[in-house]
């Protein structure tokens, strides 16, 4: 999503380069109607155009290696055994809070009077109508009304007062019918609307004022081709230079008399006309590649073909299939590394270990092919209890003592004592789910778990993480500058909290599952209520650049103690 002051540049320069182009091939030299619809296009093409949001996506997507804990954006998990990300705190600035509200409601108290008086206008001019006597000439309906200074049309109402009589009178209905028959007065309450919205664009009002002089142009034709002499006409329209009409209105006393004149004798319409139009299209496909196509590079999702895969399963009574092969726990983690020697370097970033097992399969038997998995570095893992089952995705902690010697991630290692060391954690930082070997889950902040219902669970985590009360016993928020798609910045309170799972080995894994799920629909509906704030849509729903914005302002933390 744009930010307001890269779409107003857009506009400005979409719609500059419009009104370029018209200046440069099409004014004098192509028919007035194609004059017109131009303007009129060119006035909505450069507000729509940078608006919009075409993705455009590669052919394929090569995924570079990163850093081990770099996982996907929607899973940013703490291990016990790593570092804990550390947010940068930044003080948002006062003018910022004050200059946005108001640029915001001096934009609307704009637009609300433009409107205001394009709507008192029109009001004014139905009134005329209604107070006139009405006569319907087939092609348009003639209100005449003393109080008429000057003649003028709207819409399909032609307005005259007194003292027009004999050819006079037929010339002025001429010019006039000229512009009901063409609807320009639609024209113009078009061009109007758009003009009030962007009343802060120099080339709206422009294109206004060029739009004026086409219709002027148009009817001045359609009463020479209808046989008037050219010098009778031009001493009508003297006779109309100090009068008045609504400026919403089509008449004869606007002040491009001079241009009037000079465009009766001397249009010609140039050869190539249909070239000069055609042209303007590779200028729109040019502004639509500037402003409205975005390329997208999303990550590859769980499932995806495109990446690389083995799969483990276990049943209920121990059996373990690697890739549909009976093997051993033992032979687990050469298999693995050996199907990933076979894989490019950025596909090895990618290769997912699929581990299916069935839903009464005990915890320990999971952790055994876990850690057979972190030691061949396979580290992302996709759990689940079926093939139709999406499962969820997570990433192990890495193994200290078998990572490699140029690793960028940062772990406890061993001392020369054997010491692991302590990765120290704030009290009111950490909530601890527990599952026992029933299934029972005990939850809550650290000083005092509680047993809790599954309904409740996702609930208990929401309001920790959030701790919309400052509570000084639940997490605490480290307000963070983070950066938006479209350049602007986005300061966001973000938690320290952490969900601790502890599962006892003889629980089952589809509990185990459920409870994952719980935890994750907690964090996907801290997710969904700020991707819609910010975005206007759920975060399942948002491209990967407006992902990565929301996964790094509520990541989902979670830290799984090995025994």
């Amino acid at each position: 999503m744009k930010s307001p002051l890269l779409y107003i540049l857009e506009v400005l320069f979409c719609s500059g380069l419009l009104l370029a182009f018209y200046r440069l091939l099409l004014v004098r030299k192509v028919s007035f109607r194609a004059c017109r619809r131009y303007l009129v296009a060119a006035v909505f093409l450069s507000a729509v155009i940078p608006a919009l949001d075409i993705p455009l996506y590669p052919a394929r997507t090569v995924v570079y290696p990163l850093p081990l804990i770099a996982a996907p954006p929607a899973e940013n998990f703490v291990q016990t055994t790593g570092e804990l990300p550390v947010a940068v705190p930044v003080v948002p600035s006062g003018w910022r809070r004050i200059l946005r509200p108001m640029a915001v409601g001096g934009y609307l108290t704009a637009v609300f009077l433009s409107l205001g008086f394009l709507a008192v206008r029109m009001v004014g001019i139905r009134r005329l109508r209604r107070r006139s006597r009405l006569t319907d000439c087939g092609a348009y309906t003639l209100a005449e009304h003393p109080q008429i200074a000057t003649l003028f049309s709207f819409l399909r109402t032609v307005f005259l007062g007194g003292g027009y009589e004999g050819r006079r009178r037929m010339i002025v209905l001429c010019h006039e019918a000229g512009h009901v028959r063409h609807r320009h007065s639609a024209e113009r309450i078009a061009v109007e609307l758009v003009r009030s919205l962007f009343w802060f664009n120099p080339f709206v009002w422009i294109a206004g004022r060029w739009l004026q002089e086409v219709h002027e142009w148009e009817a001045d034709r359609d009463v020479l081709d209808a046989g008037y002499d050219l010098t009778e006409y031009r001493t009508v329209i003297f006779h109309q230079l100090f009068g008045h009409n609504p400026d919403i209105a089509c008449g004869l006393n606007h002040s491009l008399t001079k241009k009037r004149f000079a465009m009766m004798t001397q249009f010609r319409k140039r050869r190539f006309a249909v070239l000069r139009l055609g042209a303007a299209i590779p200028v729109v496909a040019a502004m639509m590649m500037l402003c409205s196509f975005t390329v997208k590079t999303p990550l590859p999702a769980a499932g995806d073909p495109d990446r690389p895969t083995v799969t483990v399963h276990i049943s209920s009574g121990g059996k373990i299939l690697f890739n549909g092969r009976p093997v051993t726990v033992g032979d687990l983690e050469r298999l693995i590394a050996a199907e990933r020697e076979k894989l490019s370097e950025a596909d090895r970033a990618q290769m997912e270990v699929v581990l299916r097992a069935d839903k009464d399969a005990p915890m320990a038997d999971l952790a055994d092919v876990m850690d057979a998995s972190r030691r061949a570095h396979a580290f992302r893992l996709k759990l689940t209890a079926e093939a139709s089952d999406p499962g969820i995705v997570r990433m192990l902690p890495p193994d200290p003592l078998r990572l490699p010697a140029d690793s960028k991630v940062k772990v406890l290692v061993p001392d020369q004592t054997g010491n692991m060391g302590t990765l120290r954690i704030e009290e009111r930082n950490l909530f601890v789910v527990r599952v026992d070997v029933s299934g029972t889950v005990i939850a809550g902040v650290a000083s005092g778990p509680q047993s809790v219902s599954d309904r409740e669970l996702p609930g208990l985590i929401k309001s920790f993480v959030l701790n919309a009360a400052d509570d000084p016993g639940m997490a605490e928020k480290t307000l963070t500058e983070i950066a938006l798609p479209d350049g602007r910045t986005m300061n966001y309170p973000v938690s320290e909290g952490i969900v601790s799972l502890q599962v006892s080995p003889g629980a089952s894994f589809g509990r185990y599952l459920e409870v994952q799920r719980l935890i994750a629909r907690a964090f996907d509906s801290i997710r969904d209520d700020l991707s819609q704030r910010q975005f206007g849509a759920d975060y399942a729903l948002l491209d990967e650049p407006q992902r990565q914005v929301i996964a790094r302002a509520v990541p989902l933390k979670l830290t799984e103690p090995r025994r």
